[in-house]
């Protein structure tokens, strides 16, 4: 659930705009979602990366919020979690973190023409 540090989560988007930044010199923004709108319009980037960072940033503050112990979130906290989220569950959650980290694991692969490494 770390939607931080994991091998597709938001520290590899980050580093995917940051880096598309300085090699096309193009939306050159602090805003990383409006890079990433701005890169999604010039077909860098899939539209579900940027979905995949509203998610993860969604989830990150929802996790500094409601399990503030690192490890696996409580029922109440997983109902939250779900909610603020935009998932009718904990389970649709997860599928849906999951399926996040596929769409940047595709787009490290599309931008950097090698796999993303998975987590140690």
């Amino acid at each position: 659930l770390d939607v931080k540090l994991s091998r597709g989560g938001l520290v590899d988007i980050e580093f995917l705009v940051h880096f598309l930044q300085l090699r096309d010199g193009a939306h050159l923004t602090p805003d990383l979602a409006a890079a990433l709108r701005g890169f999604v319009d010039d077909d860098c980037l899939s539209r579900e990366v940027l979905d995949a960072h509203l998610l993860m940033t969604r989830m990150l503050i929802g996790q500094r919020l409601f399990t503030p112990v690192i490890g696996e979130p409580s029922s109440p906290a997983r109902r939250l979690l779900a909610e603020i989220c935009g998932a009718p569950d904990f389970e649709t959650l997860t599928a849906r973190l999951d399926s996040a980290r596929t769409a940047v694991a595709q787009a490290w692969r599309d931008v950097f023409d090698e796999p993303m490494e998975p987590d140690a």
